[in-house]
């Protein structure tokens, strides 16, 4: 929260701000809280659509191509999509307007792979990752999912993980049935 005269511009608000992003990464990265998941079947279709939609304002300002395996799997949807969304922004964080943006949802033998990349390298903004990218690893974990992150000076960017193909149901995060 930032008090302000009035209407700040975002600019504004993120030059307030920024010298505290690295304490909440550093906390949230020694002090992880155990996320709770609410499973439920979740078709990856659904969930790529609505992160889409709530990232519209950004991604408009790319080429983004899209590319989803049909496919479910029982996880926490919300929480997962807020992951993705988190994915999504990091590497639109670090990529210039009017560069091409892959999102790609695979179902591999391993499970399901989410990946985002782009073949710009990216920016030097920030060594340290953002809060948001470490409540995503956060969630990919509780669902017994990998992380994948390859970053280069003069290579492609690339941020996903993969999830089991059940969710991770048996790997020992805090869970909560919802019924839909």
């Amino acid at each position: 929260c930032v008090m302000g005269p009035g209407p700040l511009p975002l600019a504004q608000v993120g030059a307030k701000l920024e010298r505290f992003l690295p304490m909440a990464a550093a906390a949230l990265a020694v002090d992880a809280p155990r996320v709770e998941l609410h499973r439920q079947p979740v078709d990856w279709g659904v969930i790529i659509n609505a992160t889409l939609h709530r990232l519209h304002g950004r991604l408009a300002r790319y080429l983004v191509l899209v590319h989803v395996d049909p496919g479910r799997i029982e996880a926490d949807a919300l929480l997962l999509a807020d992951a993705i969304a988190h994915v999504i922004e990091e590497v639109l964080d670090r990529t210039p307007p009017q560069t091409p943006v892959r999102l790609v949802v695979r179902r591999r033998p391993e499970g399901w792979h989410f990946q985002v990349e782009t073949e710009h390298p990216p920016s030097s903004q920030d060594a340290l990752p953002r809060p948001g990218l470490l409540l995503a690893r956060q969630v990919v974990s509780a669902h017994g999912g990998a992380w994948e992150q390859v970053e280069g000076r003069a290579a492609a960017y690339r941020v996903g993980f993969t999830l089991p193909a059940d969710g991770g149901r048996h790997h020992g995060a805090v869970d909560h049935q919802r019924e839909v």
